[in-house]
C-alpha cells in the first residue's frame, strides 16, 4: 500500500512549527522529518508520550484517526490534555478519496467530523491547509477564534425585493465571498463555500431551508448550518442578518448569527 508520507512530501505546506512538538501515528520517524524540514528546531523534537501532552506546543497527528480502533475516543483522550493554545496537526486518508491508495474507506476519518469535533473541544481556529483528493491536512489552534476585522459592521448588500422565496444571491463583505437567501420564512446568510469539498453553494439548489451543493449533491440546513445529507460532515458557516423593511434592505455582517456554532 502507497504510504501517506508519499504525497504528503512538501515542506511548504506545514506552517513553521514552534515550541516542543511530538507526533503520533505512522512512519513518525519520517513526519519527524517533514516537521524540521519546515523549520522545528531539533531541540524541540520530543518522542511521544501521552504524559507529556500538557507540556507540548504541538502534536502531529499522521494517520493516526485511519488506525486507531476508536478515533473518535482518540481525540477526545487527547484534546483535553493539550494546554491552551496548542497546535493539533492532523494529516490523514480522504474518507472519499481514491480506492487506490490508502486504507479501507470504513476505517478512513472524515475531514468534516474531525473539524466538527476539535471545534466542540474548544479549538476555535480550524484551518484546513491542504485538501488533496488523496488525504488532508487540517490544522487546529486550541483557545477562542481569532477576531475577524470589522465583524460587528453591518454592510448592505441587496434589496428585499431582489429576492423572492427560495432564490439566492452571492456578494462579497469585506472580501468573504456569501451567500444571501430567502428560504421563504426567513433571510439567511451562508459560506459560499461547501464545507465538503468547497463546491459552490450559490450554483446549488435550495428547497425552503435546505440546500444541495452541485459537486456531490451533499444537503444542509441553511437556517441552522448543520449537515443533513450526509449528517458528518462539518455544519456550514452563517453570518448575521438584518432586513429593513422601510427601506427595502438587506445588510449582513461577518459575525456569526446569535446562539450558533458555525463552522471556521
Amino acid at each position: 500500500m502507497t504510504e501517506l508520507s508519499e504525497f504528503a512530501n512538501s515542506s511548504e505546506l506545514w506552517p513553521t512549527p514552534t515550541g516542543r512538538w511530538s507526533v503520533l501515528g505512522i512512519e513518525p520517524e519520517v513526519f519527524e522529518q517533514k516537521l524540521l524540514a519546515a523549520g522545528l528546531a531539533p531541540s524541540s523534537l520530543r518522542p511521544y508520550h501521552a504524559d507529556e501532552l500538557p507540556y507540548l506546543d504541538g502534536l502531529l497527528l499522521a494517520g493516526a484517526l485511519s488506525t486507531a480502533a476508536d478515533p473518535v475516543a482518540l481525540l477526545r483522550t487527547l484534546t483535553p490534555s493539550l494546554k491552551p493554545s496548542a497546535t493539533l496537526a492532523i494529516i490523514d486518508w480522504q474518507a472519499d478519496g481514491p480506492p487506490t491508495y490508502g486504507p479501507n474507506f470504513e476505517v478512513r476519518f472524515k475531514r468534516g467530523l474531525l473539524c466538527r469535533l476539535l471545534r466542540a473541544a474548544g479549538f476555535g481556529q480550524v484551518d484546513t491547509m491542504d485538501y488533496h483528493p488523496v488525504y488532508y491536512e487540517v490544522f487546529a489552534v486550541k483557545g477562542p477564534p481569532r477576531p475577524l476585522p470589522h465583524a460587528a459592521e453591518f454592510v448592505e448588500v441587496a434589496q428585499l425585493s431582489d429576492l423572492p422565496g427560495n432564490s439566492m444571491k452571492k456578494v462579497e463583505v469585506y472580501g468573504h465571498q456569501i451567500v444571501v437567501a430567502n428560504t421563504g420564512r426567513e433571510i439567511v446568510a451562508f459560506a459560499h463555500a461547501c464545507p465538503h469539498a468547497e463546491g459552490p453553494l450559490e450554483l446549488g439548489r435550495l428547497r425552503r431551508q435546505l440546500i444541495a451543493c452541485p459537486l456531490h449533491g451533499y444537503i444542509w440546513n441553511v437556517s441552522t448550518g448543520n449537515p443533513v445529507m450526509p449528517d458528518d460532515e462539518d455544519c456550514l458557516r452563517r453570518y448575521s442578518v438584518k432586513v429593513d423593511d422601510v427601506r427595502d434592505t438587506i445588510m449582513v455582517s461577518l459575525a456569526p448569527p446569535p446562539e450558533s456554532i458555525v463552522a471556521d
